[in-house]
């Protein structure tokens, strides 16, 4: 199967991310999927008006992903394969404009009052020229990117029913199943709210930021509450017997949350620190070399498609 995904450079990469997207992606490689991954630096013109942030954010972003182990997939930057840019132009002949109205990342912002440009109007359209320009089968996606999936799959319907064809693999979603991971603050771990633990913290910052996770205010005898950060940190990094053990301390009370917080930083630590390593020992020649391979063949199959499609709506069809 060939598996097909994105990530946008937003800033470092966190846990959140790491649990929710990188390993599953890990998983399906290492069962011997075909696994395509880009940098969607296209899409993060949609809110990133800083050029200079945008390059930083790209190049840290490619090397985080090769220290991740990514690099038995197939990496690309988006705005290295030119031909995703004209499938999306194609596409958005046959788009239906009312689907993109409706959709959430433009329809929720038109309601709060916010000016909202061509690209976030057709940012489901583009996103369907990464998916259908690789011919991928499975696009693992979060419930808030599955509508955007299904305006995909409709317009690549749409473009078959007027000319037969021109796209035989019509992508299906895989829901993503993990749970979503709290931050320092108890609420959804993102980069925006600031409360991230990232994926290559050093152990300083690790620590400073574990001994800030909120915890309700009860006393060491009490039983301590199951929806603390704490726990749901800890059965991200130890063993379930591990876990299984810090739960039932939290039922039966009698232990501080410092101890908790230094058990959490002992096994967060030994999870990130290989991770760290990994990233000191990344060159830019690594990353550079990766992401080269992975353009290369993420154009192989962009060309086949482009090459259909033009075809197929009556345009002359470039030689390769």
């Amino acid at each position: 199967m060939r598996y097909f995904t994105g990530i946008q450079p937003s800033g470092r990469l966190h846990l959140g991310n790491y649990f929710s997207a990188i390993r599953p992606i890990l998983a399906a490689a290492e069962a011997g999927h075909d696994v395509f991954v880009f940098v969607a630096d296209y899409h993060a013109l949609t809110t990133q008006r800083d050029p200079l942030a945008l390059r930083e954010n790209v190049s840290r972003l490619c090397r985080e992903m090769v220290a991740c182990g990514l690099g038995k997939c197939h990496l690309f930057r988006q705005s290295d394969v030119p031909e995703i840019a004209e499938i999306a132009l194609l596409l958005g002949m046959f788009a239906r404009l009312g689907n993109l109205q409706r959709s959430h990342a433009f329809s929720d912002k038109i309601k709060k009052g916010v000016a909202c440009d061509l690209g976030l109007l057709t940012y489901p359209i583009l996103m369907a020229a990464d998916i259908l320009a690789c011919e991928a089968e499975v696009v693992p996606v979060g419930q808030d990117q599955q509508q955007h999936l299904e305006i995909a799959v409709d317009t690549a319907k749409r473009v078959n029913n007027l000319f037969k064809g021109v796209f035989p693999i019509i992508p299906k979603g895989q829901l993503s199943r993990s749970e979503t991971l709290p931050g320092v603050d108890g609420k959804k771990m993102s980069k925006s709210a600031g409360n991230y633990i990232a994926v290559f913290e050093d152990y300083a910052d690790l620590r400073k930021k574990i001994n800030s996770i909120v915890s309700e205010p009860v006393g060491i005898a009490d039983p301590k509450p199951k929806n603390s950060p704490i726990l749901a940190l800890y059965r991200q990094v130890a063993s379930d017997a591990e876990y299984l053990e810090m739960e039932a301390s939290f039922d039966a009370g009698g232990v501080g949350y410092g101890h908790y917080k230094s058990q959490l930083l002992d096994k967060m630590d030994a999870f990130i620190a290989p991770l760290r390593d990994s990233f000191a020992s990344v060159s830019q020649a690594d990353v550079d070399n990766v992401f080269a391979c992975g353009a290369a063949e993420a154009r192989k199959a962009a060309r086949r498609v482009l090459g259909r499609f033009r075809s197929a709506v009556g345009l002359a069809v470039p030689v390769s």
